[in-house]
Formats: structure tokens, sequence, C-alpha cells
């Protein structure tokens, strides 16, 4: 199984590994680099459909021709019986499209989630009280592990929370860096551990994930098993399990007014449809990313 290799085992390594084992090789397509000649997200760049030969992230002709050649040697040596397993809808498009992959048999399989850490059950009273967190307001929560990074779109979701005028909601802020400017009450807590990620998506009412350009991200298949509702565009896993109405609201890409629309959507939901949009959240995850189901689907699959 090739997942993270970057660095240190290209496509010649694998196939090397695989003449010598005779084993399967499956590539675990964690984001789109096995598809691409020099980058992990493409954003609108269609340059991993014909080779990249004139990447638009450089003007260097050098720099472009390295990454063509990258291209070239990953089309030549990934075995042509390696199969790919990813986890989103949109992973499968860009696959398709792609020269390297033409051919190839894929398998969706969304990121697992340990469901016993991830749970909504837990002491709410507790948990708020450890973070000095309100307990008479509404808790948004949302953040990554860089939040200046432009692809997790942090920026376009400052837009979106300056039109959010309420005095019910504070924001749980994760993450490094400490340069965004909201105006909403916010509690920074920087980066933090499992055990405490999972506490907050607990006690928070509503997880926003504003990406722009992801794979992912996994925390919304983690928030979704904690039974908390995730308000995303529409990028990534949020258009396999981010469902209107039901586990949250999938906004516009790239739409702060539209990510806007749905946060005060679901902060005015009446409770007691919210309580059974959590529990859709639980349901859902449980029967598609729990450890058993993954762990049936993975064994079916080297079976």
């Amino acid at each position: 199984m090739v997942h993270w290799v970057s660095g240190y085992a290209n496509a010649k390594y694998v196939r090397t590994l695989q003449e010598l084992t005779g084993a399967k090789v499956y590539y675990w397509m964690i984001d789109e680099a096995c598809l691409a000649g020099g980058c992990h997200y493409p954003w609108d760049c269609e340059g991993y459909k014909t080779g990249c030969a004139d990447c638009p992230m450089t003007k260097s002709h050098i720099i472009q021709s390295a990454i063509h050649k990258n291209f070239q040697h990953k089309l030549r040596y990934i075995p042509n019986d390696a199969e790919v397993v990813l986890p989103t809808d949109m992973d499968r498009i860009r696959l398709e499209q792609s020269p390297i992959w033409q051919g190839h048999t894929w398998h969706k399989l969304l990121e697992i989630v340990n469901e016993d850490i991830f749970t909504p059950v837990g002491d709410i009273d507790a948990i708020k009280k450890e973070f000095n967190i309100p307990t008479d307001k509404r808790i948004l929560l949302f953040g990554s592990s860089h939040l200046d990074e432009e692809r997790k779109g942090m920026r376009v979701l400052i837009k979106a929370l300056q039109k959010i005028d309420r005095e019910d909601v504070v924001c749980v802020v994760i993450g490094s860096q400490d340069t965004l400017d909201i105006k909403l009450p916010n509690i920074r807590l920087g980066r933090v551990d499992i055990p405490t990620l999972a506490k907050l998506y607990r006690v928070a009412d509503i997880f926003v994930c504003p990406s722009l350009e992801d794979s992912g991200p996994q925390m919304i298949n983690q928030s979704i098993m904690s039974g908390t509702p995730v308000v995303a565009f529409k990028m990534g896993v949020a258009l396999d399990i981010v469902k209107t109405g039901e586990t949250g609201y999938l906004a516009k890409w790239n739409d702060a007014e539209d990510l806007a629309k749905g946060i005060n959507y679901l902060l005015d939901i009446p409770q007691e449809e919210f309580a059974t949009m959590r529990d859709n959240c639980r349901t859902l995850a449980l029967r598609q990313f729990s450890r058993d189901v993954q762990s049936k689907m993975i064994k079916e699959l080297l079976a």
C-alpha cells in the first residue's frame, strides 16, 4: 500500500519492490500528488490531464521541464496493474482524467474515524468549563493545522463571519498562527491533540470547514462522527457526506455569503430538528466510515 511517500520513494522504487516481491500495489490517494507532475492540489489547473508541461506555478523553464519529467516518470513506472484507493468522488473524477491512471481500477474508501474517540457522548458542561467556553452561547468550531494556508479558506470564512450579527454565538478556533481578525467573541486554543479535538467537536453546535481545495479534510469526517453538523463548501469529502438539511449545509464554492447563510440556517433550526440532524450525522458516520465498516471493506479489497 503506497501512502505518504513524498521525499523518499518514487514510482520506480515502487515498481522495483513489486518486481522483487510480486506484491499487489495499491496507491492510497490522500491528495492528488499521484496524478500530477509536481503539485498535491491542482486547484483550477488542468495540466495533470495533459502532462504538466507548462506548470503555472513557476516561470522557470528548467523547473517546468523537471515537473513534466516527473509526470512522465510516474506514467512510465507506476505498475500497470496498480489500483487506487481514494476517499472522495472529487478525487475519482480527477483520477479518471489523468493519463497516468487510464485503465486502472479504483476503490472508494472514506477516511476512517475511530467512533470510540470521536463520539457525541460526554459531560458537555465539564468540557465547556475546562476550556472556559460560555454555557449560554452557541459554539462555532473551526480551524486547521495552519490557519494562514490559502487552500484552507480561512480568509473567506472571516468574510462570512463578518456577515453574522448575533449575540448568541462564540467561535472556538484551533490551529497555529494568530492573525485571523474575528469580530465575534472567540476563544483561541492553538494546536490541540486528538483527545482535546474530540472534546471540542462534542461541545460544538457547528463545525465550519471553509477549505477551498482538499481531498478531505478529515476534520469533516471527525465532526460528522461526533454528531456535529458541518457547514462546508462544495469540495472534497463535503460533497460525499455533508447534506444540506440532513448533516449540515453545503455552500457554493468560495462564496462567503452562502457560507454565512449556511451558518445562520443551522443556528436557526429548532432544537428538536437540530437534535435529529445530530443523530443523522452519527448514523451516517457509523454506516460509512467506522472502524468495523472500513476494516471489512479493506479485507474485501485485499482478499
